[in-house]
């Protein structure tokens, strides 16, 4: 040990009979604090300025008309940001806001919907539309300020919920207080549960008479029904008529002329039936003086011929007039002169009947006739008695032809001249009325659907309200137990002594429903105390490895000969170990007097700090004196390293996943949080687990400087000399 102190009392009277190694020296000790003191006290209370960082806010709400009285809520945000200086809230428009943000003016752009009131207002009245807020930001400005202007507009964001929810909940309680108002008027007459009986009475008054009217739908159904089958019976039969009226005016298309045809034919076939009997009286007298009358029979047929059409003639006539009688609405007057005519035609029926019947029983005389007929006059002569009776059969078949055509003559022919111009309008005006008839009778089958389906919605409707109705009954049954259990168990009185509340005061409440109270358990009283662990450990290597840079890390053996290769390494070792201590003394003191940092345990404070730089000077010390230069590099690259994941700035939990595997390997995280202790607050034994785990790091150190640099002694005295012959390292 007295070699090692001879070494490090040599190198000290050295360093202080050098008036510029000296300075040097000194400034080695003092940069370190420096370097340590800036950057807490850069980061002392970065959010007490935040009201230099400007925030462009652009309102361009339109407003909303509420209750007769114009609301802008837009303008009500922007008057609040006026009194904000936490944040540098500047006015603008929407294109100097965005220009503004673009060119890096504004760190960000708050931009107000043009329909912000009108959403905020309709949002619960008319569907949920949510009042928008555009914001933009410039990401590429600051990282940092980018975290701080999302939290302003979070902040904003909240702040417009809250008053929301302040203004819908003041303005709901306002609403139940006036109810509660008509609530106490009401039940001084009745009770609630007296209402809901009553309500619940008048439901089944309601359903009962429903009943009945439903009921009444469904009897007014069948017989729509059956007056659709009715209305179509009559249709049928109304087509009936009208083909029997087409037929008829047919037949008499055209009166004059078709009906001179009718009388033309009847009279010539009148007078060829006269003219057949008086040719059957000539052929009898013929033959009474010549053999010759061989065409008698051929004269009967012809004239029983003509009487079968005419016959026939006046069956048609007679159809026609039989159809016009039966049509109800003939005038009476009409149908009395149709019922003549078709008397007279009867009359030339029953005397045309009677010509067929003489000229067939003369027909049906067949001996007779071929007496009449032979080839012998004097067996024409014999037959003289049957020429007698065929000759008063044609006596009588010619007064019966002479009586058909007296009956037409005077009756028929008269009658139907007189009646064939009304004939003739009757049909025309009974086809219109058919028609017409047909046309309504569509409109009333057509009328009678509708109705018929008109009655079956309508019965549908009602049956739905049939159900509504049981289940309000059924509700209002629901409604008096739980109005039961309510008065029983007192939640009434409890409700309505809500309802008497300040409205005011609810909304203030449950605009912000949860408050919540911190509870700090080891307060700091601001962020550059809570750095100090991280930028002093950094300043105590920093100090270290300026150490190393200016001082050689190794002893000669020349002015030594006696001195082994470890008393050479600790006696140069405790010189890096005096000065690393008295920069961090100069770090710990203006951390604690200068800078007045929080720490609560000064002393501890200060002892972790010495044994931080006693493990960092060693550590250091034995990288440069077993590696040389390299060493040095190793320095620089564990440092750089350790600021990145050693979890002094942000927790160790939000670093890549390679940082939280290998952050425990290095020494600044048990540094940093022994520091902490002192600072903060001490908890179990965590500050000597802490430092007992740096101490592991010295350890280390010594293996390193006294194991491992043993056989690169030789190697490191080649490299240092050949870097020498360069003249350049």
């Amino acid at each position: 040990m007295k070699q090692v102190f001879s070494i490090f009392h040599n190198d000290f009277k050295r360093l202080v009979k050098q008036f510029f190694a000296l300075v040097v020296a000194g400034g080695l000790c003092a940069i370190p604090s420096l370097y340590a003191w800036f950057n807490i006290y850069s980061n002392w209370d970065p959010y007490a300025n935040t009201g230099n960082i400007k925030i462009a806010i652009v309102n361009q709400d339109d407003g909303f008309l509420l209750d007769g009285k114009k609301e802008n809520m837009g303008e009500d945000i922007v008057e609040s940001l006026r009194e904000n200086n936490k944040i540098g809230w500047t006015e603008s428009t929407k294109e100097d806001a965005i220009n503004g943000v673009r060119s890096g003016e504004f760190y960000a752009a708050v931009v107000i919907d043009p329909l912000f009131t009108k959403s905020m207002v309709e949002a619960f009245s008319q569907g949920v539309s949510e009042p928008t807020i555009f914001y933009y930001e410039n990401e590429k400005r600051n990282a940092v300020a980018t975290k701080i202007t999302d939290t302003a507009v979070s902040t904003l964001k909240n702040n417009i919920n809250e008053k929301y929810v302040e203004t819908l909940v003041s303005s709901l309680f306002e609403i139940t207080e006036d109810y509660k108002k008509e609530l106490d008027e009401d039940t001084a007459d009745a009770s609630p549960r007296e209402k809901v009986e009553d309500l619940q009475k008048n439901l089944k008054t309601y359903k009962n008479a429903l009943d009945i009217v439903v009921n009444g739908n469904q009897s007014l159904g069948e017989i729509f029904d059956d007056t659709e089958g009715k209305v179509g019976q009559a249709k049928t039969t109304l087509q009936n008529s009208e083909s029997k009226l087409d037929a008829a005016k047919n037949t008499l298309q055209n009166p004059p002329r078709n009906y001179d045809t009718y009388a033309k034919n009847i009279k010539d076939s009148l007078v060829s039936i006269e003219s057949s009997i008086t040719n059957l009286e000539s052929l009898m007298k013929e033959a009474a003086t010549s053999p010759q009358a061989v065409d008698f029979k051929d004269k009967l047929e012809e004239a029983k011929k003509n009487a079968t059409d005419i016959k026939k003639q006046l069956e048609t006539l007679d159809g026609i007039l039989a159809t016009l009688e039966d049509m109800w609405f003939i005038p009476a007057a009409d149908r009395e002169k149709i019922s003549e005519i078709r008397g007279y035609i009867q009359s030339m029926n029953e005397n045309l009947d009677s010509i067929v019947a003489e000229l067939e029983a003369l027909g049906l005389n067949p001996n007779a006739l071929a007496d009449i007929s032979g080839n012998d006059p004097v067996d024409m002569v014999k037959n003289t008695g049957s020429m007698q009776g065929l000759k008063s059969a044609l006596t009588n078949a010619m007064d019966a032809a002479k009586g058909l055509k007296g009956s037409y003559d005077n009756g028929l022919k008269p009658n139907v001249d007189d009646s064939k111009e009304r004939l003739k309008s009757i049909l025309t005006d009974s086809k219109a009325i058919l028609q017409s008839m047909e046309i309504t009778m569509d409109s009333v089958q057509q009328m009678s659907d509708q109705t018929a389906t008109t009655v079956e919605t309508t019965n549908q409707s009602l049956k739905q309200v049939q159900n509504s109705l049981n289940l309000a009954i059924q509700k209002c049954d629901r409604v008096l137990t739980e109005i039961d259990k309510v008065e029983n168990g007192g939640l009434l009185d409890t409700v309505l002594s809500i309802m008497d509340g300040n409205p005011e005061t609810y909304g203030a409440f449950f605009s912000s429903l949860v408050e919540v109270e911190t509870k700090e358990i080891y307060p700091v009283a601001n962020y550059g105390s809570g750095v100090t662990p991280f930028y002093s450990t950094l300043a105590i290597w920093v100090g270290a490895m300026l150490l190393t840079a200016i001082f050689k890390p190794h002893a000669s053996k020349k002015d030594y000969p006696k001195a082994t290769d470890n008393q050479l390494f600790f006696g140069r070792y405790l010189l890096f170990f005096l000065l690393g201590q008295i920069q961090t003394a100069i770090i710990v003191g203006g951390d604690i007097f200068l800078l007045h940092c929080q720490v609560i345990h000064p002393w501890l404070f200060y002892l972790a700090s010495a044994v931080t730089s006693f493990v960092f000077t060693l550590l250091i010390f034995a990288l440069a004196a077993t590696f040389g230069d390299i060493g040095k590099a190793l320095g620089v690259v564990l440092v750089v390293i350790q600021i990145a994941g050693s979890g002094g700035t942000f927790p160790i939990e939000l670093l890549p996943d390679v940082y939280r595997k290998i952050y425990i390997f290095f020494p600044f995280p048990y540094a940093i949080n022994a520091m902490r202790e002192t600072i903060g607050g001490m908890y179990d034994h965590n500050y000597v687990m802490n430092l007992l785990y740096l101490l592991v790091f010295a350890v280390v150190a010594l293996v390193i400087g006294l194991v491992i640099r043993k056989p690169l002694i030789g190697l490191n005295h080649y490299v240092e000399e050949r870097m020498e012959d360069t003249r350049l390292m």
